[in-house]
C-alpha cells in the first residue's frame, strides 16, 4: 500500500468534529460562555418549527383563535398542564417554561439553579400528565356523531364515543353538509374509540412527540435541556471582582502575577509600575479549574455560586487599580522584600514600598548603597 493510499484512508476514516451549543452572555456582572454538550437548542429549534408549520387546517382546528399547533401549546396546553398540582397562579413558574427555553435557546440568559429546577418542575409535571387518564391529550373525550341522517340531522350518543381528536371521517362528512366547510383530513392514529391512551392527536404530539406532525414533543427537549445544562461547561471572564481574597487563593494567580511584577516592561525608568499595562496583560492569561476547591474560589471571587455546570476556566479581565486589590491581597506584606522588573522596589498604582532615605524615597536598592559609599568616602 503507497503513501498516498495509506494517508487517503486515514483521512477519510478522520472522525468528524461536533460544533457544540454554546451561549456567552453576561451573568451577575460577569461574562461567561456556557457550553453544552447536549444540543437542546437545535432540538427546541426544530420542535417549534414542527408546531408552527402545523397549521390549523392540518392539526384539525379549523375556526379555532390560535393560528398553529405552536400558538395553541404556548397559549392553552401549557397554561393548563403546568399548573396541575400547583399552587401557583397560571403565569407564574413553571408555565412559562416555552419562554424559558425560547430565552436560553436565543442566547439571552445562561442557565443557573433556577432556571434549571424550572425545568425540571415542568418535566416533572408533563410526566404526571402523560399517566393521568384524565389529562392526557390522548384520553381528551369527544360526543361525536354516530350517524347522519338523510335530512343533515347528527345523531349523537349519551356519553363521549371518540378520544384524542373529534375529527372522525363521520363528524367531518356531517360537517361538510351542515357547516359548508371542507372536510379537514385527520390521521387514524389520533383517534381512538377507547380512552385507552393510544389517540396521537395533535396536541399529544407537541407535548410527547411520536407523530407525524411532531416526532420529539415538548417533553424531549425538555429533558435534552436538563441534561445538557447538568452536563454544561463553563468559561467565566471575571469583569467585576467581588471577592480579591478568594481570588488570591488560587495558586496560578500568585505564580503569574509574580511573573509580572518582575517582568520589565511594565516598570518606568523611574521603577513606577505601570499597573493598567500589567492588567491587560493579565487578562490574556487562561486559568484552568480543576478542583471542587478552585471552583470554589472562583463562585466567591465572582459572585456566581448559583450557575449551573462545571466551571473548567476562567479569565481576569479587571482595570489596573482593581488588580492592585488583587496584588495586595496575594502577596501582603511581602511587597515590601519583593523588587519590581527592573530590581526597583515596589511602587506603583497606590503601592509605595520603597524606603526612605532622609524622608525621600529611594527607588532602587543601589541607591541605598551608594549612599553608604559616599559616607565612608567623607568619613
Amino acid at each position: 500500500m503507497s503513501w498516498t493510499t495509506i494517508l487517503k484512508s486515514k483521512v477519510e476514516k478522520a472522525p468528524k468534529k461536533t460544533k457544540k451549543a454554546s451561549t456567552t452572555t453576561k451573568f451577575k456582572g460577569q461574562k461567561v460562555t456556557q457550553v453544552f454538550k447536549v444540543d437542546f437548542k437545535d432540538a427546541f429549534v426544530k420542535w417549534k418549527r414542527s408546531c408552527v408549520n402545523a397549521g390549523t387546517e392540518k392539526i384539525g382546528t379549523t375556526g379555532a383563535t390560535s393560528k398553529n399547533l405552536y400558538d395553541f401549546v404556548e397559549k392553552h396546553v401549557v397554561e393548563e398542564v403546568m399548573r396541575i398540582n400547583s399552587p401557583n397562579s397560571p403565569g407564574d413558574g413553571a408555565t412559562q417554561v416555552i419562554k424559558l427555553l425560547e430565552s436560553l435557546t436565543e442566547g439571552e440568559i445562561v442557565a443557573d439553579e433556577k432556571t434549571i429546577k424550572s425545568l425540571k418542575r415542568a418535566l416533572r409535571r408533563l410526566d404526571a400528565v402523560k399517566k393521568d387518564v384524565d389529562l392526557n391529550p390522548a384520553n381528551i373525550p369527544f360526543t361525536t356523531p354516530t350517524e347522519v341522517l338523510a335530512g343533515g340531522k347528527a345523531v349523537y350518543p349519551d356519553k363521549p364515543n371518540t378520544f384524542g381528536h373529534y375529527r372522525t371521517k363521520l363528524y367531518n362528512e356531517w360537517a361538510k353538509k351542515k357547516e359548508n366547510v371542507g372536510v379537514v383530513p385527520t390521521k387514524g392514529s389520533w383517534i381512538s374509540e377507547e380512552r385507552d391512551f393510544s389517540a396521537r392527536p395533535p396536541m399529544y404530539q407537541a407535548l410527547y412527540g411520536d407523530g407525524p406532525l411532531v416526532s420529539e414533543g415538548l417533553y424531549n427537549v425538555l429533558e435534552k435541556a436538563i441534561q445538557g445544562i447538568d452536563e454544561a461547561e463553563n468559561v467565566i471572564v471575571i469583569q467585576q471582582l467581588r471577592d480579591a481574597g478568594a481570588l488570591a487563593d488560587v495558586p496560578e494567580i500568585k505564580t503569574e502575577l509574580a511573573a509580572l511584577l518582575k517582568n520589565p516592561m511594565y516598570v518606568d525608568d523611574n521603577g513606577k509600575i505601570n499597573f493598567n499595562r500589567m492588567a491587560s496583560a493579565f487578562s490574556r492569561i487562561k486559568f484552568d479549574v480543576d478542583s471542587d476547591q478552585k471552583r470554589k474560589y472562583i463562585e466567591q471571587a465572582a459572585g456566581i455560586d448559583e450557575l449551573e455546570g462545571e466551571i473548567v476556566a476562567f479569565y481576569v479581565e479587571i482595570s489596573g487599580r482593581v488588580l492592585v486589590r488583587v496584588v495586595r491581597a496575594v502577596f501582603g506584606n511581602r511587597l515590601g522584600r519583593m523588587k519590581s522588573g527592573k530590581g526597583h522596589y515596589i511602587y506603583g498604582g497606590g503601592l509605595d514600598f520603597r524606603p526612605r532615605k532622609e524622608g525621600v524615597p529611594v527607588n532602587h536598592p543601589r541607591d541605598i548603597k551608594k549612599s553608604w559609599m559616599d559616607r565612608l568616602w567623607i568619613g
